[in-house]
């Protein structure tokens, strides 16, 4: 079998119904759903198009290991994750498919309805934790290379073939935010690449799923993952005090800026 779409759903049915839209299936590909939703309200014409309801959301981590291996149980080819708060420009699919091959995660470009980007290129600071997203705000031909220090869990590829042989999955004590970053660090580790597909274009229609406005639930989100990152990273003290007081003055700052619901 060739590709399996994994997506992770909740929130309001209209956003996964808008990414459905936009994914170009081609032969032998399948879209899996994991609904999160109190209820499955989701209902599909399609037979490439299937649903699992668990009303229980146990977090993105846990959420896209079951996707993963749901993969490999059914033995794709490869699996491509996208979130369900996007949708697809025309073939990024195809583009992301064509560039997959063993030991090289793929990242793809996130980027707002104007065309600008999101999310490309991530660096990671040496000393403290601190992301930099260097291409945010560009043009995306604006973009100078494919290395990025990370993989962005919101649209990302992985060649299954020899992936299934040792898969490395995400961090399960994670809920979200974060593990995407910790899975990146384990992935280099082994022996693995990351690269972002700037023709793999996706227009993120960020937090849309918990209503598009910056939560305190979300900042509470944030903390949490932080300082489970920041424990499995087991760094100096100066590492996690320096981290700890640039989180706080990034989210005081989005907090001015933005005001919190």
């Amino acid at each position: 079998m060739n590709t399996f779409f994994g997506i992770i759903h909740y929130g309001e049915d209209t956003l996964i119904y808008n990414l459905i839209s936009s994914i170009e299936l081609e032969d032998e590909d399948y879209i899996f759903i994991l609904n999160h939703n109190l209820l499955n309200t989701l209902s599909f014409e399609s037979s490439f198009i299937k649903t699992i309801h668990k009303a229980s959301n146990l977090g993105f981590a846990i959420g896209m290991n079951f996707l993963i291996n749901k993969a490999i149980e059914l033995k794709f080819k490869n699996f491509i994750a996208i979130n369900n708060d996007m949708v697809l420009k025309k073939r990024a699919a195809q583009n992301i498919k064509i560039r997959l091959e063993a030991k090289t995660i793929l990242q793809g470009t996130l980027i707002n309805e104007k065309g600008f980007v999101l999310s490309a290129r991530n660096l990671l600071a040496k000393n403290f934790y601190w992301v930099k997203s260097i291409d945010r705000h560009k043009k995306v031909k604006e973009i100078s290379s494919e290395d990025t220090d990370f993989i962005c869990g919101g649209f990302f590829a992985i060649d299954l073939i020899g992936f299934k042989n040792r898969p490395i999955l995400f961090d399960e004590d994670f809920f979200m935010y974060h593990e995407d970053i910790e899975w990146s660090k384990r992935l280099k580790e082994e022996g693995y690449q990351f690269k972002v597909i700037r023709n793999a274009l996706a227009i993120h229609y960020e937090s849309s799923a918990t209503g598009g406005k910056i939560t305190r639930v979300g900042m509470l989100y944030r903390w949490n993952s932080l300082l489970i990152l920041l424990k499995k990273l087991d760094k100096s003290f100066f590492y996690n005090f320096i981290s700890i007081i640039l989180f706080v003055a990034r989210m005081l700052f989005a907090w001015i800026r933005y005001g919190f619901r």
